[in-house]
């Protein structure tokens, strides 16, 4: 691998799509740019084709070229939604300058991939891993998928988690006198696609529509327009279209408004590679419910949060009828998601993390 004479402080960092868009991986992704240039960094930012990583064999080749052509006094940083997508590809930009990837997730773990897709992606990122020059990834579950199943050598791979903002105000206060005419609610937050598993979470209320509750559910509509045309049909076939709103995307601040109101976070994910909505929950004093799925075990390893194993409609059922109705349950939980929610690093802390695992890396 060729290695740049890189200029401390300089950085490309390559990205596929709109780095404004509300998904975990981006947020991480625009919050270490922020944090890096508030140190002083000179960060370039770099766009790539927003349909990776199901992109042509020309467009990975035209990646890599462009890749390759960054400034060479200039760390490069890119997103394993692209990278991995690359393959054998990658070894263009290698041959011409190190790199460094960022992982969130791979991406053969997506939910919704038939078998073939999986399997190559699984090769192709595989094969991109092996040029980089180092490696970030978002939890220690991550770290250690890629040792275990993609043969990445540990001593490459460096974790920064993501951060969690500490909000200046906080979800109401759960009464632990329980009362049968408040309505629990219920907020769930994620892009509708497969993974999140929000059918999961249907079938499993509609088991519970003898108890009060109503449920929110905040996130982009439209990544996979199949899935949400599916869950809005589930709904309707469950007779929840009054028990449950689809909002879509929304702003921070209008997201912000749904924490402060609410009773109890679910999300039902079938993989994450981190989890940063479970931990946004948690600083805001809810009481969260969660699967134990990829790093959903670690991420949500505090008194505040219960989880459950993916696609388990059953136990989900259970885990809710228990908080649903038991205010005094709640009102636990949400006292051990604050003092949990204060051990957890800030942004802040991450992009120094993250600023000098680049120049270490840089000196390697």
């Amino acid at each position: 691998m060729v290695r740049g004479r890189f200029v401390a402080g300089q950085l490309t960092f390559a990205y596929p799509g709109d780095l404004n868009t509300l998904t975990g991986g981006y947020i991480y992704d625009k919050q270490m740019v922020t944090q890096l240039r508030a140190l002083g960094w000179q960060v370039d930012t770099l766009g790539l084709d927003q349909r990776f990583p199901m992109v042509s064999d020309q467009v990975r080749e035209l990646t890599s070229q462009r890749l390759a052509n960054v400034a060479p006094h200039h760390q490069l940083v890119i997103d394993g939604l692209a990278l991995g997508a690359l393959g054998e590809h990658a070894r263009l930009i290698a041959n011409k300058r190190a790199f460094i990837a960022l992982v969130h997730h791979p991406l053969a773990l997506e939910s919704g991939l038939d078998a073939d897709t999986a399997q190559a992606l699984r090769h192709s990122e595989q094969r991109a891993l092996s040029y980089a020059q180092g490696i970030i990834v978002s939890s220690p579950t991550t770290k250690q998928t890629l040792v275990d199943d993609f043969a990445v050598d540990p001593h490459k791979i460096v974790v920064i988690v993501p951060g969690t903002d500490q909000p200046t105000t906080l979800a109401k206060q759960t009464s632990r006198v329980s009362d049968a005419t408040h309505r629990v609610q219920l907020l769930s937050v994620g892009a509708i696609v497969p993974r999140k598993g929000f059918d999961v979470l249907i079938d499993a209320l509609a088991g519970l529509k003898h108890l009060n509750w109503h449920l929110t559910i905040v996130g982009d509509d439209q990544r996979a327009p199949q899935t949400s045309a599916a869950l809005r049909q589930l709904i309707v076939q469950h007779g929840l279209e009054q028990r449950v709103s689809l909002t879509g995307t929304q702003a921070a601040s209008e997201l912000a408004e749904h924490y402060a109101r609410v009773d109890v976070f679910v999300l039902a994910s079938r993989y994450e590679g981190y989890g940063m909505a479970y931990t946004e929950a948690l600083a805001w004093g809810l009481p969260v419910i969660g699967t134990n799925a990829g790093a959903g075990s670690d991420t949500l390893a505090t008194a505040g949060a219960q989880t459950v194993p993916p696609d388990n409609t059953q136990a989900l059922a259970q885990v809710l009828d228990d908080l649903i109705g038991n205010a005094g349950r709640r009102a636990d939980m949400r006292l051990a998601a604050l003092a949990y929610a204060k051990t957890l690093a800030s942004w802040q802390d991450s992009g120094r993390r993250f600023a000098d695992t680049l120049n270490q890396m840089h000196t390697r």
